[in-house]
């Protein structure tokens, strides 16, 4: 994943705004949607961009009632709502938020021989996030 990654998510919110802006004009629906922001990239945004990926990690995620889930991620950093994210702290920031939902991060190189598909917890954990941590 790249910081380009999240383009999805900035189009998402530009289209609700459009669909909003549009059933604000009631009787005049015929009218084109006023046009979104064009999106700019920032010196700081690019840089994010550019950095070496990090130290590759774990994701296990805990759901009450449904399956455990683990996968490996890359090191990748993110750019959200003005800051640069290293994939932990990114992972953390977008972890659920349900109740008993617990997301679990720990290094690769912390968890040798840790087996993704079968889902144990980790033994070496970097970070947690989620109300059932």
């Amino acid at each position: 994943m790249s910081g380009n990654s999240l383009t999805p998510v900035r189009g998402t919110l530009s289209a609700i705004a459009i669909i909003a802006a549009c059933a604000a004009c009631g009787a005049h629906a015929s009218a084109p949607p006023p046009a979104a922001p064009a999106a700019t990239t920032s010196a700081a945004e690019t840089a994010c961009d550019s950095k070496p990926a990090g130290p590759e990690v774990y994701v296990r995620t805990v759901l009450p009632g449904a399956s455990t889930v683990a996968q490996e991620l890359g090191g990748e950093y993110h750019w959200v709502q003005g800051h640069c994210l290293d994939v932990t702290d990114f992972t953390a920031a977008t972890a659920g938020t349900a109740s008993g939902e617990c997301t679990t991060i720990g290094y690769v190189s912390q968890n040798p021989g840790y087996n993704a598909n079968a889902a144990p917890p980790l033994k070496d954990i970097a970070s947690e996030a989620g109300p059932g941590c």
